[in-house]
């Protein structure tokens, strides 16, 4: 997102419609004449950020889908990222789960985890059988 009307110095802006310059707040990089938010796949929570190349990359097992944003949100249940300054995080594949967030890499989706009763197609969700159907071992794909 790029806004208009700000200042010559790098680090500083002035909002449209302002006279007091300013840091250029969290989350954003101030570039000689323009606030930018930090992009998708980083964050910061620092002021003063003059290039892009200092907003910080999200962690493995941490993802940000949003830009301008201060940090970094953990991988849902189901699901993981093994990568740096991602913006989404991957689901567990079909017949494994994670039971719990901030999964980092394919390991941490186990097939002990899908649950007898229930499968794990790959969308990064167990699902309960159907009426009518079972699964009666862990790490399965489907009810019968």
């Amino acid at each position: 997102m790029q806004l208009p009307r700000y200042t010559d110095a790098s680090g500083l802006y002035t909002a449209a419609n302002s006279c007091t310059v300013e840091t250029c707040p969290p989350a954003f990089y101030c570039p000689t004449g323009t606030l930018v938010s930090c992009p998708a796949g980083t964050s910061s929570t620092a002021e003063g950020l003059t290039q892009k190349s200092q907003c910080q990359l999200c962690p493995s097992g941490t993802h940000n889908p949003d830009p301008g944003r201060t940090s970094c949100l953990e991988c849902q249940v189901g699901k993981y990222n093994h990568e740096l300054g991602k913006s989404v995080c991957q689901n567990c594949p079909a017949g494994t789960y994670r039971n719990r967030s901030g999964g980092v890499n394919i390991a941490d989706c186990n097939p002990e985890e899908c649950l007898a009763g229930r499968f794990c197609p790959g969308d990064g969700k167990m699902t309960s059988c159907s009426k009518g159907t079972y699964n009666p071992q862990v790490h399965h794909l489907c009810c019968v």
